[in-house]
This record gives structure tokens, sequence and C-alpha cells, in this order.
């Protein structure tokens, strides 16, 4: 009788990673095929009020997805964040229900709706039944070393 419970155990378990792994490997596959920052155009700021500049202002569109857009100079430029559940449901991770998103960022010049640039990315989260009382499995890719705030809008330097 202990031995079919511990057979048990051990094919949960079997199940448990393999679903994950099934997860994490698609996470992967889109990363290399989708995932990336792109620049269409570089919009020159003064470099003295750089960093102020870019704080913008995070607004939520109201739409159920749970998208949101941030303002910059006076509402002349916006940046649309929009976030698609590709696994799973909208979920903190503590549910211990998987979830993959892909996160798409959008940079417009609002006057004229040209697209100035663009990211996308793509996090895991959930899927581990026995956290003990730690934060669930997760991962994300790739990884920026620079929002696309930082790349679309450039310090401009004295010439």
């Amino acid at each position: 009788m202990q031995m079919l419970s511990r057979l048990a155990s051990v094919i949960t378990f079997l199940l448990l990673v393999s679903c994950k792994a099934v997860v994490e490997e698609r996470m992967e596959e889109l990363c290399r095929v989708e995932a990336g920052q792109r620049v269409y155009e570089a919009i020159r700021v003064p470099a003295s009020g750089y960093e102020k500049w870019l704080l913008g202002q995070s607004i939520p569109t109201g739409k159920p997805d749970g998208s949101w857009f941030t303002r910059f100079g006076d509402d002349e430029y916006r940046i649309v964040h929009t976030r698609t559940y590709l696994v799973g449901r909208h979920s903190t991770g503590y549910e211990h229900e998987e979830s993959l998103v892909r996160n798409h960022a959008v940079a417009y010049r609002w006057s004229d709706k040209k697209v100035l640039g663009e990211e996308v990315y793509f996090a895991y989260s959930g899927g581990t039944r026995f956290t003990f009382g730690f934060q669930p499995h997760g991962a994300s890719c790739p990884a920026f070393s620079r929002g696309l705030a930082h790349l679309v809008f450039v310090p401009q330097t004295q010439p």
C-alpha cells in the first residue's frame, strides 16, 4: 500500500513537471521567433529634463484586457501596453494556475499615429502546486537592459 502511494506521488510529480516544461518550452520558442525591441524613429528630447520627461503618466484604458498607456511630452507621444494570456487566465501565480503571457508595447506619435518603436516579451508563472509558502516558479524572456521609452526617446546632445 505504501509503495502504491509513493508511485502515485511520483507520477503526480512527473505530470506537474512535464506540464511546466511544455509551457516553458513554448515560451522559449516564442521568444526566439517574436520577442525583442525595435525602434523605427528616435525622438530627441532635451538632455536637461530627460529623466523627468521619461516618467510619463500611466493611464488604464478601461478595456477588459487590462491594457494601459503612458503619456509623454504634453500627450504628444504615447506608449500603449497590452497583455494577452496565451495559457491560463489572469492570475497572480498564487492560485497555482500556470499562465503564459505575451506583453506588447507600441510607442506612437499621437498626432499622426505613427509607430516609433515596439517591444514584445513573454512571461510565465505558476504551474507549481507545492511552493511551501514561497513565490511560485516564473520566468520571462528576453531580458531588456533598457525599456522602450529609453530607446525611442533619446537625450539630445549639444553639437
